[in-house]
């Protein structure tokens, strides 16, 4: 989540937001069926021009809608996560690091719509959609500084828990059923305080 690629922090967003919005999960994987489709289209085209327009109107009307509505729940999940990612790694920590998690998306400067129409040349040229939701990235940062570049092991071991421990935290609040949390290598590269603070946290009943 922390060192990998965008595809696995979006594949993570993703795995949460398709257990308690049906809707979230209908409109991803329409979108990622139409974005097969238009990808299709643009590569015919560059093997057999046709000249005509109509698919890839209806391509891009269709990614248009899924798309925002996946910004906005995406833009939404992050408001309500935060302060509970925030609170734990407060507490593994002491208070002694300030988290932030920004969101990066196409779809925050410009719809869909606009995109895909303005970048439709590009689009051409490399065979493939070029912006949307499919490119969104999160990136997680502790004292201003990016923690995939500049984060300890120790800083990553106890942020990748507090993202967990924040995830286990929404899905019961938002589902009403408790998950269960499963954490492997817990001692890994944390300090004597850090272990003891994670450990008060899995003990205790809040």
């Amino acid at each position: 989540l922390i060192n990998g690629t965008s595809e696995l922090r979006r594949k993570w967003i993703d795995s949460i937001l398709g257990q308690v919005d049906k809707q979230y999960l209908e409109h991803l994987m329409h979108y990622q069926r139409i974005l097969l489709q238009r990808n299709a289209w643009l590569k015919l085209q560059a093997v057999k021009p046709t000249g005509n327009y109509t698919e890839l109107d209806f391509y891009n009307a269709e990614l248009d809608i899924d798309g925002a509505y996946i910004h906005e729940q995406r833009a939404e999940f992050l408001i309500n996560f935060l302060p509970l990612l925030n609170n734990f790694y407060h507490l593994l920590t002491n208070g002694k690091e300030a988290t932030e998690v920004s969101y990066s998306s196409d779809l925050a400067q410009k719809t869909l719509a606009v995109w895909l129409q303005q970048s439709l040349q590009h689009d051409l040229r490399y065979q493939r959609t070029l912006k949307g939701i499919h490119k969104d990235d999160w990136e997680f940062s502790i004292n201003g500084l990016a923690l995939k570049q500049f984060g300890s092991q120790g800083q990553k071991k106890s942020f990748l828990f507090a993202l967990k421990l924040a995830q286990y935290t929404y899905l019961s609040k938002t589902s009403g059923h408790l998950p269960i949390l499963l954490l492997d290598d817990i001692f890994e590269k944390l300090d004597q305080n850090r272990m003891e603070a994670l450990l008060r946290i899995i003990q205790s009943d809040d």
